[in-house]
């Protein structure tokens, strides 16, 4: 049985860069994981409740090897454990919480590495790391538009782009289902919805990320929905320049507003 053990932990440096797991709809409800953030707020359906389902490993295509690394290694130099999951000594490391004292801008300059895409959500995976020590998903956008600054990431109509986030739930290969790092949220990303976005694009590993807290809106109903809780507080205060319009009239609005930033 030791034998055994051993092995299966040695497989999991082998396997893990090949998980692509993919979204298992259907699935029963689990208990709480240690590695969750909290155990509070979660019976308040919150918006990210689909990030607590367990899915597990498919046949998805993955990136060539070297932007899976790059992958890899951020998010555990953002987010890794002290030590590989399985290991009964690991503490996560949580992900940090930007502390803003004032509204940022609506729609910021953009520079080398943002980009404002219309875009809809079509599927999710999560991955564990090579080194076994965190936990990230990825989130299929399939781009209507895109508006970039000059130099910036080029985003072809009609591609799909990786916004990765952390955390997410697993089957893991050594026989447990694993959440780790997923805090419960008022506002996320919903399956098969329409998102104006603002993300930040990683040349290293081609993927992007975003900020939970600021820069997105729900264009699925028709309009612009805010839909992080900064963005709801500016639409309150009567700031919002983008809050309530059409998905023409911000296109119209952003080639004004994208040009003219600061």
């Amino acid at each position: 049985m030791k034998r055994l053990f051993l092995l299966g932990r040695l497989t999991v440096f082998c396997v893990a860069t090949l998980i692509g797991i993919l979204q298992s709809p259907g699935q029963s409800p689990r208990q709480q994981d240690p590695f969750e953030s909290t155990k509070k707020g979660w019976g308040r359906d919150p918006a990210n409740s689909w990030m607590r389902t367990p899915v597990t490993p498919g046949n998805e295509r993955d990136p060539q090897p070297a932007a899976r690394m790059a992958r890899d290694n951020y998010w555990d130099n953002l987010i890794g454990a002290s030590a590989p999951l399985f290991e009964p000594s690991a503490q996560a490391r949580q992900m940090p919480i930007a502390d803003m004292k004032s509204l940022p801008p609506e729609v910021p300059e953009l520079g080398l590495t943002r980009v404002l895409m219309i875009g809809k959500f079509e599927r999710y995976r999560s991955f564990i790391s090579a080194s076994a020590r965190s936990v990230y998903t990825e989130i299929d956008i399939r781009v209507d538009r895109a508006f970039a600054g000059t130099g910036g990431p080029y985003v072809n109509e009609n591609s799909v782009v990786q916004i990765e986030r952390p955390g997410g739930t697993v089957n893991t290969p050594w026989g447990k289902v694993l959440s780790y790092v997923i805090r419960p949220s008022e506002y996320d990303f919903q399956p098969g919805h329409t998102y104006l976005v603002l993300a930040s694009y990683h040349r290293e590993g081609d993927f992007y990320t975003v900020n939970d807290k600021r820069g997105r809106w729900d264009l699925t109903t028709g309009t612009a929905i805010p839909d992080t809780s900064i963005e709801v507080i500016r639409t309150r205060k009567g700031l919002s320049q983008l809050s309530g319009l059409t998905k023409a009239q911000i296109e119209d609005k952003l080639e004004q507003l994208v040009s003219k930033a600061p």
